[in-house]
């Protein structure tokens, strides 16, 4: 089994938007500090309460590290049980599943546990399966016999 444990943090029809102390854990979780983390900074106004809130928009990478395991309604629309390759996995504290119709946030359990410790709201974990390739090969040819 690899070392790391990804969680599925939700999965957004449209964007990602973050408050500034996501931006700031975010920062402190990323092990390749040459992989910053890009942010755009929006401010969404309520007219109705006189009210303006400032959210970031991260820029992530979209990781392509679904294994064929991983299984899904007809049109990959929805990830029913995610399975990702260990290989394909990067150092990024929060990526993109790259292969899916929908936008599906991931983040690594530091990350994870850090937001939830901080009173994080709004987000949805499901737990994904690590494989690693030559284990993959493996349960790919005993199904096969």
């Amino acid at each position: 089994m690899h070392e790391q444990v990804i969680y599925i943090i939700g999965r957004f029809n449209d964007i990602l938007l973050i408050l500034h102390l996501f931006t700031i854990l975010l920062s402190f979780f990323s092990r390749d500090k040459t992989l910053k983390t890009i942010f755009k900074e929006l401010v969404l106004l309520d007219r109705a309460n006189q009210a303006a809130e400032v959210y970031h928009l991260p820029i992530l990478d979209a990781v392509d590290c679904l294994s064929d395991q991983s299984e899904w309604n007809a049109d990959r629309s929805v990830l029913r049980r995610g399975v990702l390759r260990a290989e394909k996995l990067g150092k990024q504290a929060l990526f993109f599943l790259d292969g899916s119709k929908n936008t599906y946030v991931a983040a690594r359990l530091d990350l994870v546990e850090s937001l939830l410790k901080r009173g994080a709201r709004g987000i949805g974990l499901t737990p994904l399966e690590i494989v690693t390739e030559s284990l993959e090969c493996r349960q790919e040819e005993q199904h096969g016999q």
